[in-house]
């Protein structure tokens, strides 16, 4: 059975964070500028999370989540992107 990726993508994120900040992740499937397909990856972080994150930690965890995508099998170029939950409940989105 292949391996379930949003559960790859979470289990990356949280080590790369070196805690578990993330709550859930949604997959879904997006055009990049260039036209090609990518995969696109929404981590939700528990409220307040980002704010304990710097860019150096962020942008660690993306390549590590790419990576680790690529080797449980994804075929698409990864796009990741960070939200909490807070905020997707103030946008009306989910």
């Amino acid at each position: 059975m292949p391996p379930d990726l949003a559960e790859v993508a979470r289990e990356t994120a949280n080590t790369a964070f070196g805690s578990p900040l993330v709550e859930a992740v949604q997959l879904g499937d997006m055009f990049g500028s260039d036209g090609d397909p990518v995969r696109r990856v929404r981590l939700i972080l528990k409220d307040d999370a980002i704010d304990r994150l710097d860019g150096g930690t962020l942008l660690d965890a993306n390549l590590a989540i790419s990576r680790a995508l690529q080797k449980a099998g994804e075929p698409l170029r990864v796009l990741v992107e960070y939200a909490e939950q807070r905020e997707l409940d103030e946008l009306g989105a989910h």
